[in-house]
């Protein structure tokens, strides 16, 4: 649920998919300055899209990500 909320702004999906307007895509995150492995990922909401820096490996992923979800948990549209 926090990981849909983060990426879509919702914690839980539509019940038909009809209801469901975008396909979940992942981006990768534009370049920036400094180490990739300090950026936090980010998402569209609106478009059910996630961006991505290029971390150095999966475990630097799934920590960054996870604080991200932790982070930003004050994002919900359910109605």
């Amino acid at each position: 649920a926090n990981f849909l909320r983060f990426t879509w702004g919702r914690t839980r999906l539509p019940l038909t998919a009809a209801e469901f307007p975008d396909k979940f895509k992942i981006a990768r995150l534009p370049p920036a300055r400094g180490p990739l492995d300090s950026y936090l990922p980010s998402a569209s909401t609106c478009h059910f899209k996630l961006y991505l820096p290029p971390y150095s490996n999966r475990e630097v992923m799934r920590a960054k990500l996870r604080q991200a979800i932790h982070d930003c948990l004050d994002i919900d549209n359910d109605v």
